[in-house]
């Protein structure tokens, strides 16, 4: 029955991935109406980069997770390896509270970095590089976080009954197909195979209860994040706009200083506005000729 299961939940996680799409898309939507973004122009430098950056985000949530999965169950072993001689030797019971201590700190405590990367991320973003770095960033977390969650929900289910296979070979069925394939039960060929059965379903078991449902909360809530705090990008992507600019005005300013001693260009300004003055002052000349003549009278004929 598990094995049914198994192909049951990735059907339903794909249901379920879908949705969390379609949702981080309106979100994402919303943010572009308050951030005030009209058009996400990949070939503008800081989208571009968040391009990069998002699509890397999926890549490090799912490593966190798998690592975080792979301590709590070390911890775990331990505990099991503690308590088993003593248990099998009459000295205690099962000490069943250690154990839930153990997973319910490890769900807790690993789960801080992950959240403060999905979390963070748009604010940072926003707030160094401005509104259009945290809408590549969200577009590219969107499309590789998608891919990666029905990944991992498939590959871990298939893994997980690749295992079930092999216990079940002793079933008539199974043993004509392994037969089939040139490997016979309990043979050496088919205790290499049952070994890396066993390693896959190690992996897929994190990939389809941890890192793949979890990537559904990485896409909405990077993006409800981003939506919450647009108003900031949005002031902040000001502030940063300006300061990029007037660096890079000085140091334009600089480059010519060094090549040409005073730029060319604030040289002719400088010609440009000294003639203005002069024809400001002779046209101001012409008008006050006429006035100062009605002041002082018609002049006496000699």
């Amino acid at each position: 029955l598990d094995a049914p299961g198994n192909t049951t939940a990735a059907i339903g996680k794909g249901f379920a991935i879908g949705s969390a799409a379609l949702v981080a898309l309106a979100l994402f939507g919303a943010f572009k109406e308050r951030a005030e973004i009209a058009v996400v122009d990949v070939t503008e430098a800081w989208t571009f980069a968040g391009l990069f950056i998002g699509a890397l985000l999926p890549f490090a949530f799912s490593a966190m997770t798998m690592e975080s999965v792979s301590l709590a169950a070390s911890q775990m072993v331990e505990e099991c390896g503690r308590q088993f001689p003593k248990i099998l030797s009459g000295e205690m019971k099962p000490d069943y509270e250690n154990c839930i201590k153990i997973s319910t700190e490890a769900s807790l405590h690993q789960m801080i970095a992950p959240g403060l990367l999905v979390i963070l991320s748009p604010l940072v973003g926003g707030v160094l590089f401005g509104k259009n770095f945290v809408a590549g960033l969200l577009c590219g977390g969107l499309v590789s976080g998608v891919q990666m969650a029905i990944s991992m929900s498939n590959s871990g289910g298939a893994w997980d009954n690749a295992k079930k296979f092999f216990k079940a070979a002793q079933d008539p069925a199974n043993a004509q197909w392994f037969k089939d394939n040139g490997v016979e039960y309990k043979d050496k060929k088919w205790h290499t195979s049952h070994d890396n059965a066993v390693t896959g379903d190690t992996v897929g078991d994190p990939l389809k209860d941890t890192s793949g449902p979890s990537l559904n909360i990485l896409v909405k809530l990077s993006a409800i994040t981003s939506l919450v705090f647009a108003s900031v990008v949005l002031q902040e992507s000001a502030d940063v706009a300006y300061v990029h600019l007037h660096l890079i005005r000085e140091r334009a300013e600089h480059r010519r200083r060094q090549r040409h001693g005073r730029p060319r260009l604030l040289h002719g300004l400088d010609q440009l506005r000294q003639r203005q003055r002069c024809l400001g002052g002779l046209r101001q000349r012409r008008l006050d000729g006429p006035r100062q003549r009605r002041l002082d009278g018609p002049r006496q004929r000699r």
